[in-house]
């Protein structure tokens, strides 16, 4: 077994050699480093092409490069040596620090995907699961099929199309057209339709008042030109904060629990009062900030709910608890509207903000608003892409691996 496993061990060794050496060969076949500084008119264009080819070390034929670099890559693998050099891109940044720096944005994306894809499944497999055998069921498990089979490459080619290009296009003139927006209110207010099942009156009841809403939201936002000045406001997270407080306490005891019911529209009260006092923190937030008012939050509410009592303290405080929480959330999410319009204006980002390559915008600079907003838009479309792959199948169905090919 010994003897297995080391031989496995060394094949494994040259295979990575022989793939790091083509991959290293085909990199510096890809483009030319020195493209742009030729048709350069600076006067010390010279002297910046000399810089940059010391810097790469060009005068070196790409294949005895590699061995160089192999030997600074090999000293990474000395415990504490401190000697690690992996070379330095293009601007001049050691690799080491960029590896750094995608590391995080690897583990985030990964997180924040496999999270949203489990809510997702699980929120799905709940109400497929109360309506089994129906349309719906039918339809969100051909769904669940469509997606695991999707190459994902294929998938990042759309999104990088129509949401990444087409949406930046769209945001020069945001204007929905009313034809659009009236197609986008009926296929939403059949999906609604289909969801709350029943009778048909009822269905029909449902189905126009999404198609309204809907509707007349996209008209507003149209008129409003609201995806380039987004907002959300008091008003707007008072009734969304209504609408969570019913949903959370139906999923954690039902209506019939007037106190938990209490304890999650006092919350949201809390919560739209709250939206004022912290506006002048949220100026000067950070990342541990955050975090400390997203704890204080919910302790907030869990106090709430321990307060109002019941007959069962426990689903009070877990419905109050849970309701901060939202309401929170949808505070933070209005800061993060208030600090679109100066990260879309930024001379960094030229109007163009959902990026389709790289972790984050080059040099560009602001406070933890702007800069958080640039880490979410070059995520949003990995996330999106990952979270389709990793979607759970619905009740009776098997989970499949999400296709590479």
């Amino acid at each position: 077994m010994v003897t297995y496993i080391v031989r496995r061990l060394v094949t494994a060794a040259f295979i990575l050699l022989g793939a790091s050496f083509l991959v290293y060969l085909l990199t510096a076949l890809s483009g030319d480093p020195l493209e742009e500084l030729r048709t350069s008119s600076a006067p010390n264009r010279q002297a910046l092409m000399d810089a940059r080819i010391n810097l790469l070390d060009l005068d070196t034929p790409a294949p005895l490069r590699y061995f160089k670099w192999l030997g600074g890559a090999a000293q990474c693998l000395v415990p504490f040596g401190n000697a690690c050099n992996l070379g330095k891109n293009i601007a001049g940044q050691p690799i080491t620090e960029a590896l750094g720096f995608a590391l995080v944005q690897t583990l985030t994306l990964v997180t924040g995907a496999t999270i949203l894809a489990i809510l997702i499944g699980i929120s799905l497999g709940i109400v497929t699961a109360l309506r089994q055998y129906s349309a719906l069921d039918y339809g969100v498990t051909f769904m669940a099929f469509l997606f695991f089979s999707l190459p994902i490459f294929w998938v990042a080619v759309l999104l990088k199309e129509f949401g990444a290009i087409g949406f930046n296009d769209f945001l020069r003139n945001p204007e929905i057209p009313p034809v659009v927006a009236l197609g986008i209110g009926a296929v939403l207010g059949i999906v609604g339709a289909v969801v709350v099942g029943g009778a048909v009156r009822r269905r029909l009841i449902v189905g126009g008042s999404v198609f309204a809403a809907v509707s007349l939201i996209l008209f507003y936002f149209s008129l409003t030109q609201w995806f380039r000045n987004p907002g959300l406001g008091p008003v707007i997270i008072a009734i969304m904060g209504v609408g969570i407080a019913f949903g959370i306490t139906i999923l954690v005891s039902g209506l019939k629990n007037r106190k938990a019911l209490q304890s999650s529209l006092i919350v949201v009260g809390i919560g739209v009062v709250a939206y004022f006092a912290v506006q002048p923190l949220l100026n000067d937030a950070t990342g541990l900030m955050i975090f400390l008012l997203a704890i204080a939050t919910i302790l907030v509410g869990v106090a709430v709910g321990y307060f109002m009592g019941g007959y069962d303290r426990g689903q009070s405080m877990r419905a109050a608890g849970l309701t901060a929480f939202l309401v929170g959330f949808l505070v933070v999410v209005d800061k993060f509207m208030q600090a679109w319009p100066s990260y879309f204006n930024n001379s960094r980002v030229r109007g163009r903000p959902i990026a389709t390559i790289g972790a984050g915008t080059p040099n560009i600079q602001g406070d933890f608003w702007i800069m958080s907003t640039d880490t979410l838009t070059h995520l949003v479309l990995p996330t999106i892409a990952s979270s389709l792959c990793r979607w759970p199948a619905t009740p009776g169905s098997h989970a499949r691996r999400c296709s590479k090919s």
